[in-house]
């Protein structure tokens, strides 16, 4: 897929550059035939001698510039829509060509699923494309109410993937608070489960708009969120909750705290993070492990980490190598096989 995605995003540069040398082509052709048009008038004017004949010719000039003024506006406004089909083209490529995520989904979850936050991985092996190479296989673990799972190993985040079905599940299941996830369609499994991405991101608008997005809390609510995650009284003197959610107004840290503070506005019993504080120093890191220890102890969390600070906060420890199921590690036991634990540490 993404081999597909760069071939057509170079035949679009492609022709927009052929495009863009047809344009400069004419212009450079326009100009050749006004300067020649110039140099006839002028010569047949110093042929022809008479008293007319500087008005006729500052008449014919005048003219010929006129008509190359109107030649480019013309091009110019000939371009303008033809690059904006250009850069329509591989959206319409992608709208009609790109296939849709297939579903087996035959119920519907139930409003408060999941609930206890139970989840289960067996035998799972999962690729990115139905067909291609597995990059997850014989996944085997369970998850019990309220645990905290670290993942540990290079690809850590296709456990996450598969759990919100973006990798295709070729074996096994993966079943959460009893319901196996391929009965479940994409987007009403994505909408109950909560994930926190290692970049922060963030929803074109206002704060207010961020931290409730349904427009279901009221000023109050979404200002106790705030304060949970220790950013109000900053975001206050900004402007408040119509303050603008961006980079100019919140560091990559405070980015951060807003996703968290849109986390405690739309819980789920089920969390998935992915390194959320791997490009946040010391200080911040500590903040907002401190705000997820606090806020979230209820909560069902699987965590791609590999600082081994982070991991020895979890209950059990998942080890993956490329994809491979390794071990399951209780916390206690992780002293006891520190050389094949330490080889994943970063």
């Amino acid at each position: 897929m993404a081999n597909k995605w760069l071939k057509l995003w170079l035949e679009a540069i492609e022709k927009r550059v052929n495009f863009r040398v047809r344009v400069i082509e004419m212009a450079f052709v326009l100009d050749l035939i006004v300067a020649g048009i110039a140099v006839v008038q002028v010569s047949l004017t110093v042929m022809v001698r008479g008293s007319a004949t500087t008005t006729f010719l500052g008449a014919g000039l005048t003219g010929v510039i006129n008509f190359a003024l109107n030649m480019n506006f013309l091009i110019q406004n000939w371009t303008v829509p033809e690059t904006n089909i250009q850069a329509i083209w591989p959206i319409k490529v992608f709208c009609e060509d790109t296939p849709s995520e297939e579903t087996e989904s035959t119920i519907e979850p139930p409003l408060d699923w999941p609930s206890a936050g139970k989840a289960s991985f067996q035998n799972v092996y999962a690729s990115y494309v139905a067909g291609a190479i597995d990059v997850l296989e014989d996944i085997t673990f369970d998850v019990e109410p309220s645990q905290k799972i670290g993942i540990c190993g290079r690809t850590g985040s296709s456990i996450l993937s598969a759990l919100s079905k973006i990798l295709q599940i070729s074996r096994g299941s993966i079943t959460v608070d009893g319901l196996e996830l391929k009965w479940i369609s994409p987007d009403a499994l994505r909408e109950r489960l909560l994930a926190l991405p290692q970049n922060p991101v963030l929803v074109p608008g206002k704060i207010r708009e961020n931290v409730d997005p349904r427009g279901t809390f009221t000023d109050a609510e979404c200002i106790s969120f705030l304060e949970k995650v220790g950013l109000w009284e900053f975001l206050e003197q900004q402007g408040g909750l119509d303050a603008p959610a961006n980079e100019q107004t919140l560091s990559v840290g405070q980015s951060q705290l807003l996703v968290l503070a849109r986390a405690l506005a739309h819980p789920s019993s089920v969390m998935m993070m992915n390194e959320i504080t791997s490009s946040l120093d010391a200080k911040s890191d500590l903040v907002i492990r401190d705000i997820i220890r606090e806020n979230f102890q209820n909560n069902t969390i699987i965590s791609v980490a590999h600082k081994l600070e982070h991991l020895l906060e979890c209950d059990k420890v998942v080890l993956l190598v490329t994809g491979v199921f390794r071990s399951t590690m209780i916390l206690s036991a992780v002293g006891e096989r520190g050389l094949a634990f330490q080889s994943f540490i970063l």
